[in-house]
């Protein structure tokens, strides 16, 4: 997701013909298995798996190598991948958007509202917390996050915890 990220936000700037481009955005992609980690840095994908992929996306941000595609340097440079906790891990402080699509439901109630706090408080106000569609807010958390796209479930803080 954090390339995915990264290639939307070079396709925005394109199509807006944005001057500075991506220049300020930092994109950090975490997880607590470090052979997760190393896979997600190679960004290189079985032809398979491409085949949904726009051929005008693929050319731009993608090259063909050796029957698998390989995301481009410059779209690589654009996201830090680190290994962290969600639970014990410093975080990353003063975010404005933090996707943690499809990760409440592998765990209890009680540790969903220990994640949540954790990450509105890296949050801005006014930043953007991205779940899962299969997933909701805990309700200790609706005074801090309210609803911006419910459907989509996308929260915007409000107000610190």
């Amino acid at each position: 997701e954090p390339y995915s990220v990264a290639i939307t936000l070079l396709e925005y700037n394109r199509r807006a013909r944005a001057a500075q481009g991506c220049n300020e955005c930092s994109i950090i992609g975490t997880d607590i298995n470090s052979e997760s980690l190393e896979k997600a840095k190679m960004a290189s994908y079985e032809a398979g798996k491409m085949e949904m992929v726009d051929e005008f996306i693929k050319k731009r941000y993608f090259q063909l190598q050796a029957e698998r595609w390989r995301l481009r340097p410059f779209v690589r440079q654009m996201v830090e991948f680190r290994a962290e906790d969600l639970f014990t891990g410093r975080g990353v402080s003063g975010a404005d958007v933090i996707m943690a699509r499809n990760l409440l439901i592998y765990f209890d109630k009680k540790r969903q509202l220990a994640l949540m706090k954790k990450l509105a408080a890296c949050l801005n106000i006014g930043g953007y917390l991205i779940l899962g569609k299969s997933e909701t807010l805990p309700a200790g958390m609706r005074t801090v996050l309210r609803p911006v796209a419910l459907k989509e479930r996308v929260y915007q803080k409000v107000m610190n915890l």
